[in-house]
C-alpha cells in the first residue's frame, strides 16, 4: 500500500450536512412525494452514524492505517480554481491531459 495515494476533499461541516441529508433522501426515497423527514429529524436520529462519515473522522481512521505522506487533504471550497475537479486533476503529477480536460469542461459550462 506504500504506492497508494488517498485524496480527500474537505467540505465545510454545515454545508456537508444538508448535502448528506439530500443524498440520503434521494437514495432511500426515489419518489419525491415520500420525502417526509425534515433535516432536523434526520440529524437527531442519525447524528452518531453520519458523524463518522465526515472527512475528519475518516481522516483519523486513515491515519491509523496509512503513512501521512500518502494522504492528501484538499479544500472543496478552494476559490483559486474553477472547482473540485480542477483542484484534483491539476494537482496530480503527470495528469496534464486530465487537468486540461477539467479546465476545458468548466470553460464550456461557463460559456455555452
Amino acid at each position: 500500500w506504500s504506492d497508494v495515494t488517498i485524496i480527500l476533499f474537505y467540505r465545510r461541516y454545515y454545508e456537508w450536512l444538508p448535502s448528506l441529508f439530500n443524498h440520503e433522501n434521494k437514495r432511500w426515497y426515489r419518489d419525491e412525494s415520500k420525502w417526509g423527514e425534515n433535516i432536523v429529524d434526520f440529524l437527531e436520529e442519525n447524528s452518531e452514524t453520519y458523524h463518522s462519515y465526515y472527512v475528519w473522522s475518516l481522516l483519523q481512521r486513515l491515519r491509523r492505517k496509512f503513512d501521512e505522506k500518502n494522504i492528501i487533504l484538499m479544500d472543496f471550497h478552494d476559490k483559486s480554481t474553477r472547482g473540485p475537479e480542477e483542484t484534483l486533476f491539476c494537482n496530480i503529477p503527470n495528469a496534464t491531459e486530465m487537468c486540461n480536460a477539467a479546465r476545458s469542461s468548466k470553460e464550456e459550462n461557463l460559456n455555452p
